[in-house]
């Protein structure tokens, strides 16, 4: 594979799966997985939210 079949992979792939979108759908796995404990969170604390999307990253 050369650097510019690569780059248009890489170009198709983004096309094919938006960040954005799948950021989100992995977000909603997350909430739905049972393993968090939301009411011990601050509402006003920003840990958790980082937490995963560091992890989704």
């Amino acid at each position: 594979m050369t650097r510019k079949e690569l780059t248009q992979r890489f170009k198709e792939l983004m096309q094919q799966n938006p960040p954005q979108a799948e950021i989100e759908n992995l977000f909603k796995k997350a909430l739905e997985c049972g393993a968090l404990d939301l009411e011990s969170e601050p509402p006003e604390d920003y840990r958790l939210a980082k937490i995963i999307y560091y992890c989704i990253l």
